[in-house]
């Protein structure tokens, strides 16, 4: 347990920071959070996460290798020079938010953290997997000024942190703050599609790169969030895909080669000769106005989807904390377990044909991961077991309740 080290910590931070958001929201009335998006998420969080378990070695290397043979000056780690640091991180930040929103395939990635209609705590994962590479870069330039490559990695996790505390619509204003930081009021701009709130406010830590680049707007009229086409799924994978899905459907529509390569790189409202939007996904009420992406789901199957998600979760923290003593088979092992839970978790909850014999197997595979767990928490397998069980229990009320609804037959109500 003592490998455990700052994820031991992180982690319940942020569930706990995710509780309390919730009871005081709840308390006032608010209805800030939706459970299927929660999960969804979590999910994306989780793919993102298990791609950068990944690639946090590439990209290591990568500020390592331009920083020793690059690097245009040589700065030593003081206290003061990571504050620099951390300016010029964020200023990296900003350039590379800015490009995610006016560059159609760096968009592509970026898409999926904007595409839930709430906001939360939790929205802060909603992160593409493939933002991990487009980002490496950005990254790069601050190694490439003279800065450590391990401070640099600090500073990043610094402003990653920082954002989870401004996705949040509890807090009002920071007062004189606002002139100077992200804050939740000027970060809840970033996340809507009102007309006026567009493609602005793109700091991480520091709000003044938006005033002095000229991309600042201040909170005025209610904030309407999501994205302008809408999104009307629970599936994480739909989520990381659906945008690249209409980009090839673009250019595979473009008649001029240029204008097939041009879709890619030029900004998302821009469209090729003689071609329209097409249809937005969202739906609209009898009064024409947008209606809110809130899926129905009987309370039972959403908590039962949660606590699994938050399971697969666990399964997470446990790889990336015990990664030195694990053998490469057993990493590829709950890796696949992880993707296969999120593929489930997404059609679980939107009720997908076949989810039953999907969920069924999932957990097969994570009794056979449970050996391997077992080694850190050996009290696991017995827990796994009468977890397994309750399963059945359900499976079996679910296939009862579906077959009385093909045959007509009636059920005994409790």
């Amino acid at each position: 347990m003592e490998k455990l080290g700052f994820i031991a910590f992180l982690i319940p931070l942020l569930f706990i920071m995710v509780a309390v958001e919730w009871i005081l929201a709840h308390r006032q009335g608010k209805d800030y959070y939706n459970l299927s998006d929660v999960v969804v998420n979590l999910c994306c969080g989780l793919l993102e996460r298990l791609f950068d378990f990944f690639w946090i070695i590439i990209s290591f290397f990568v500020f390592t290798f331009v920083h020793d043979h690059f690097a245009l000056f040589s700065i030593p780690n003081t206290a003061l020079t990571f504050v620099l640091l951390v300016f010029c991180a964020d200023l990296a930040g900003y350039w590379f938010h800015r490009l995610s929103h006016e560059i159609n395939f760096m968009w592509a990635a970026h898409i999926v953290h904007h595409q839930s209609e709430e906001l939360n705590l939790t929205t802060v994962f909603r992160v593409s997997a493939f933002a991990v590479i487009f980002r490496t870069p950005f990254w790069s330039i601050v190694p490439l000024i003279g800065f450590d490559p391990a401070a640099v990695t600090v500073a990043i996790a610094i402003i990653g942190f920082y954002q989870m505390l401004v996705h949040t619509r509890l807090v009002k204003n920071w007062g004189v703050l606002e002139k100077f930081l992200v804050t939740p009021s000027n970060h809840r701009v970033h996340h809507a599609y009102n007309d006026a709130y567009l493609d602005t406010n793109y700091g991480g830590i520091f709000i003044i790169w938006d005033r002095i680049f000229g991309t600042y707007q201040p909170e005025q009229e209610p904030v309407k969030f999501g994205i302008t086409s809408g999104f009307r799924s629970t599936d994480p994978f739909k989520a990381h895909l659906f945008y690249w899905k209409y980009l090839f459907r673009l250019a595979a529509r473009a008649r001029k080669w240029q204008e097939k390569i041009r879709v890619f790189f030029a900004h998302p409202r821009w469209l090729p000769e003689g071609l329209q939007y097409e249809a937005p996904e969202y739906e609209v009420d009898e009064e024409g106005q947008r209606v809110k992406f809130k899926p129905v789901l009987p309370l039972p199957i959403g908590i039962y989807v949660l606590v699994n998600s938050v399971t697969t979760a666990f399964l997470f923290v446990y790889m990336i904390s015990f990664r030195e003593s694990l053998a490469p088979f057993q990493i590829g092992l709950i890796t696949g377990v992880i993707l296969l839970s999120i593929l489930t978790h997404g059609r679980v909850l939107e009720q997908k044909r076949g989810y039953i014999p999907l969920e069924f197997f999932r957990h097969l595979a994570l009794l056979a991961v449970l050996p391997v767990v077992a080694q850190g928490f050996p009290y696991l397998p017995a827990l796994g077991v009468v977890v397994l069980a309750i399963w059945f229990a359900l499976v079996l009320r679910r296939i009862r309740t579906l077959s009385a609804e093909v045959t007509g037959a009636p059920r005994r109500e409790r």
